[in-house]
């Protein structure tokens, strides 16, 4: 990011590269190892403009791009094995255009995500297939509080109708709609700021709930899973770096169609449910020049 001005007018132009979909996934077993390595990337150039001192709008053009490579390794022999580079290649294009308005000591922001067609190209052998996976557009909004110079408390939303997601099958010209459930999430957090004489520290809570639909690209089964993250962590300030450490816990719950061991057979059951427990820990850095 770098801050520029126009006039009165202040500006940022900025870039970021981020990976929003990991498709990694291990399978082993006495016999053999089948792995997928990759996932769906966006570039994003984007520029901001402060028009007044209480409103500020921008936008952020996304690059979708990314690819999958598939591998699969026999235990016994290496005649079979299979190495597959960009099994799958992604490509897309659409815009995050924000507004932010301040009011004393509050702040609202609202963000909307043009609809996003996202091609997938899936190449296993010889013939290719394209597939485009047409998302409808989001929207979120915000509001943060910051009653006094030292703490910040915010709240945001962020509305998902993946419902009226459409799949469109390129090769046979065929186009349907995604059994994709509509997911909103909500988060919520605070920050205090411990000032001393020579440093800054802040200090964190947060909690969101992360609702998820099926992997588009791979769905092997009917399955949504909902999860209550909470999370805690602070900041260093020490001249024009600042760092930051948190720890996350999650808490998941999935809700699928999928087969159950009982007493050494396989029955097929309809909503089947598993619960797991995450734990993340995140640091980061941000240098100021």
């Amino acid at each position: 990011a770098f801050p520029l001005t126009a006039g009165s007018n202040n500006i940022v132009v900025a870039a970021a590269y981020q990976r929003l979909i990991d498709l990694y996934d291990l399978y082993q077993d006495s016999t053999l190892t089948q792995e997928y390595k990759g996932g769906v990337d966006v570039i994003s150039p984007g520029a901001a403009i402060q028009i007044v001192p209480e409103f500020a709008i921008g936008a952020a053009f996304n690059i979708w791009t990314g690819s999958v490579d598939y591998t699969l390794d026999y235990e016994a022999s290496d005649n079979n094995d299979v190495d597959i580079n960009n099994l799958a290649k992604f490509s897309g294009f659409n815009i995050n255009i924000g507004a932010l308005a301040t009011f004393d000591k509050f702040k609202i922001g609202a963000v909307a995500k043009t609809p996003l067609s996202l091609t997938e190209k899936w190449k296993p052998a010889d013939t290719e297939f394209e597939y485009k996976f047409k998302f409808p557009m989001t929207f979120g909004f915000g509001i943060s509080f910051q009653p006094n110079d030292n703490l910040t408390l915010a709240a945001d939303v962020d509305v998902r109708p993946y419902s009226n997601t459409d799949i469109e099958d390129v090769d046979n010209d065929t186009t349907y709609t995604a059994e994709y459930d509509n997911t909103t999430q909500f988060r919520v957090g605070l920050e205090y700021l411990v000032i001393t004489e020579s440093n800054v520290f802040p200090v964190r809570l947060g909690f969101h709930t992360d609702p998820l639909i099926q992997n588009p690209f791979y769905p092997l089964s009917e399955e949504k899973t909902t999860g209550l993250f909470f999370s805690g962590g602070f900041g260093v300030i020490v001249g024009n770096i600042w760092f930051d450490a948190a720890y996350e816990l999650g808490m998941l719950k999935a809700t699928l169609d999928n087969y159950e061991s009982t007493d050494g057979t396989y029955n097929y059951v309809d909503n089947l449910e598993y619960k797991e427990m995450t734990h993340n820990i995140i640091l980061s850095a941000i240098v100021h020049f």
